[in-house]
């Protein structure tokens, strides 16, 4: 599809003794970071490009069940699809928004329920994060096929989150095709670069 390819870069990083709203803010920062460095940086290659970035001052939230009413969801444990996800960026104002309090996941069985979100720009999900179970005997029960060893021993409480880079730059230069922000596009039809 135009927002899948088979390879792709992810940023990650983890924060301990950390919740979800701390974990949004550091996300939330580096998006400023990158935007400002951008446009400080290269608006020779935007004017090229036709694209005006703009500064951002905040992200804006809406917790998972608002979104559902406004989307006029009935079953809210379907989670988002792509059409959800794009009629809730042009809901509004911003060039991003955070959906919080996600239901419990079975994709990520390590989240702490009600505390997953994902951060959306231009009708696609570019980032999921959310805190972390650290009690041992709620993760082994949740997550029966996973080494949970370290758990055992002791891990403090401790969240993170994971933004898709391609899909990050396709948003940002608000590009139609995900193979159009890749270095080097391996799919069923470049297996070779």
């Amino acid at each position: 599809s135009v927002r899948h390819v088979t390879e792709f870069t992810r940023m990650d990083f983890e924060i301990s003794y950390s919740d979800s709203s701390k974990i949004r803010d550091t996300l939330t920062e580096l998006i400023k970071y990158i935007t400002s460095y951008i446009i400080k940086n290269h608006t020779k290659e935007l004017a090229i490009c036709g694209i005006e970035l703009k500064e951002i001052s905040s992200i804006p939230e809406i917790t998972y069940s608002k979104a559902m009413t406004k989307l006029d969801k009935a079953d809210i444990t379907q989670g988002l699809d792509p059409t959800d996800e794009r009629k809730l960026c042009e809901m509004t104002d911003s060039d991003y928004i955070y959906v919080t309090q996600l239901p419990s996941s079975t994709k990520h069985p390590y989240e702490k329920d009600g505390t997953g979100f994902v951060l959306l720009s231009q009708g696609i999900e570019i980032a999921r994060g959310g805190e972390h179970i650290s009690d041992y005997d709620k993760i082994k029960a949740k997550s029966p096929d996973i080494d949970i060893t370290p758990y055992k021993y002791g891990l403090p409480p401790m969240g993170g989150v994971g933004l898709g880079v391609e899909r990050a730059v396709m948003a940002m230069l608000k590009l139609s095709d995900i193979r159009e922000a890749t270095f080097i596009t391996r799919d069923f039809n470049h297996i070779k670069p």
